[in-house]
């Protein structure tokens, strides 16, 4: 009978004795959590202030003045800031869920707004000049922030449609000998002679 006892004694002890380790094992668990999810916090929080802070050294007007003075520049530090946009977004991902990442997401979109902004004049200012650092900068920035679609997109609006525009001319076909023909040459024309700057920049080869 006391040695019943003495079993049942021993048993709870090994029970209080896991719960307890159990309840330090799941605090200590708990708290390793947090401490990583601050800590990608603060990542994502020192990723907005250094691109805010290469920003700011650069107001509207000054940026404006850099892009027409000294575009290649302009270019370099846009592939800067997309660089560290990069991890921000990376590290932005990681916190999803956290109450205070929704404090940083109006900094986080306004640094979206500016790049992108940013981005556009210059791509377009380089395709318009056959600027090929410039646009070799600007292409390298849109694959670092995964908006190529949006480079391909812009290249069709200045590059593409103005040609489109000119070339297919309903008249111009019906009124010509052989305007089809002529049309159809001319659109074959396009890549070889209009894209030159792309190609270099793109390294593609293209049979004339």
């Amino acid at each position: 009978m006391g040695g019943c006892k003495l079993a049942h004694v021993n048993q709870f002890k090994l029970q209080q004795g896991y719960s307890t380790n159990f309840f330090k094992l799941s605090c200590f668990s708990f708290l390793r959590l947090n401490q990583i999810n601050v800590m990608k916090l603060i990542q994502v929080v020192r990723s907005v202030e250094k691109i805010e802070k290469i920003l700011h050294s650069q107001n509207s007007k000054d940026w404006t003045s850099l892009e027409m003075s000294s575009p290649l520049l302009a270019g370099q530090i846009l592939e800067r800031i997309a660089t560290e946009f990069n991890q921000l977004q990376f590290h932005a991902v990681q916190s999803k869920g956290m109450p205070l990442l929704d404090k940083v997401r109006p900094r986080i979109s306004g640094i979206t707004s500016t790049l992108q902004q940013s981005l556009e004049g210059l791509l377009i200012q380089g395709l318009q000049t056959s600027n090929v650092d410039i646009v070799r900068h600007c292409l390298r920035t849109y694959a670092t922030i995964d908006k190529t679609r949006d480079a391909e997109a812009l290249v069709g609006q200045v590059l593409v449609k103005p040609y489109m525009d000119m070339v297919i001319v309903e008249q111009f076909v019906k009124s010509t000998p052989n305007g089809l023909q002529i049309l159809y040459t001319k659109l074959l024309q396009f890549v070889p002679h209009h894209c030159k700057l792309l190609r270099e920049v793109t390294g593609m080869v293209i049979s004339r």
